[in-house]
């Protein structure tokens, strides 16, 4: 698992909370980790898919592969719900939950 990096000159806005799954260091798929998080009452989401995949591109002839570190990089991020108005027992329960899941499936 990658966390985000806390930079002390900065403030975040808390939208999301993105972790990076390090697959080769886990026995599933993101989709098989997210369903998991699904399974335990935690609804997580996938964005920053790379803007050359959407149609409009494609018809610009960019093809996947041309960027294979945002690439491999999206195949392993997931947003886990953080926001202002979440109690501290959701957020202790979003936390337990990917440890939880992550040691499930750690290699």
């Amino acid at each position: 698992m990658i966390i985000q990096k806390e930079i002390p000159e900065s403030d975040s806005c808390r939208h999301l909370y993105v972790i990076r799954l390090d697959l080769e260091k886990l026995s599933c798929t993101r989709r098989e980790f997210f369903d998991a998080m699904s399974a335990e009452n935690v609804q997580c989401q996938i964005h920053y898919v790379p803007v050359y995949w959407f149609p409009y591109y494609r018809h610009l002839g960019y093809e996947k592969g041309l960027c294979p570190v945002a690439e491999k990089v999206y195949e392993g991020i997931m947003s886990i719900p953080l926001y202002p108005l979440m109690s501290d027992r959701d957020i202790e329960d979003s936390i337990h939950a990917v440890k939880k899941i992550a040691e499930y499936y750690a290699r």
